[in-house]
């Protein structure tokens, strides 16, 4: 068997078992580090909000702005007393 030959089967040998296994052990290897990066991802994005929660948000902040405007006497800085609101 001449060199050359011998190179070519080993070539074509490693390409066939090689390889393979090579391809195999490197995915395992890397699974767990990209399973890990896309579950940090997920716990990182923000949820989107839904329509149904935006609507129901507003109506919240309009009813404390209400709240606000009836205990701090028509928007101004300092809060009504109690005994002023109920004279009023």
């Amino acid at each position: 068997m001449d060199p050359y030959s011998a190179v070519v089967s080993v070539l074509v040998v490693g390409m066939l078992f090689g390889m393979p296994l090579f391809a195999l052990s490197l995915r395992f290897a890397i699974k767990p580090v990209l399973e890990a990066w896309q579950k940090a991802r997920e716990a990182a994005a923000p949820k989107p909000v839904s329509s149904k929660e935006l609507e129901a948000l507003k109506l919240r902040v309009a009813a404390l702005e209400a709240v606000w405007e009836n205990r701090l006497g028509g928007g101004a800085l300092q809060p009504v007393s109690p005994s002023k609101q109920l004279v009023d």
